[in-house]
């Protein structure tokens, strides 16, 4: 596929070109790229409040084994365990202490997944400032670059092809200097519209 390229005969062309060609990436690039931060957010929203619940489900858990470890503490100062007692006290300490680290984990997972939210968030504030700014660019380009070709160029373009397909009046095509230096035209020329070829 062959892209058409860009203009660069003229100033004002490219500018307007330009300017026309910034407005359209203002719009679509923040749109595409912004689906894709939300999508993201999303998901990590999604996991943060899937570590939230399992963090009140460790600190449940970490409750319930501590009031254990309680009762195992005052079994343990009555000095009535058993071996098979302190094995099982101890095997609870474990199980509190791996519960208690997972906790820590979980919070630390669900503070990454918070920055990463309010990253991506500022993100995408930046990404639709420079959008803004971008469009209004391109807008301010395409108009200064559509008007300045007309009025410089176009124009000027448009009266020739116009005089050169005889489309003008050769009196309106004349100046008003051209005109004074020619002088007015015979009478019977202007009636007739012939020129007369004996004078």
């Amino acid at each position: 596929m062959n892209l058409p390229s860009i203009p660069t005969d003229n100033l004002y062309k490219f500018l307007a070109i330009t300017g026309l060609i910034l407005c359209l990436v203002s719009i679509f690039y923040p749109t595409i790229e912004g689906d894709k931060i939300d999508r993201e957010i999303i998901q990590l929203e999604t996991n943060t409040n899937i570590y939230l619940r399992e963090s009140e489900h460790l600190n449940r858990e970490q409750d319930f084994f501590e009031e254990k470890l309680d009762d195992a503490k005052l079994a343990a100062k009555s000095k009535t365990l058993s071996k098979q007692g302190r094995d099982s006290i101890s095997r609870e300490l474990l199980e509190i202490d791996r519960k208690v680290l997972e906790l820590r984990i979980k919070a630390a997972e669900q503070q990454g997944y918070a920055k990463q939210i309010l990253r991506l968030n500022s993100r995408l504030r930046l990404m639709n400032k420079c959008a803004n700014y971008g469009f209004n660019s391109g807008v301010v380009l395409m108009f200064l670059g559509f008007i300045l070709w007309y009025l410089q160029v176009q124009r000027y373009q448009d009266l020739i092809m116009k005089n050169e397909a005889g489309i003008a009046s050769p009196t309106r095509s004349l100046t008003s200097e051209q005109k004074l230096r020619v002088g007015p035209a015979p009478r019977a020329e202007l009636d007739s519209g012939e020129v007369d070829q004996s004078s």
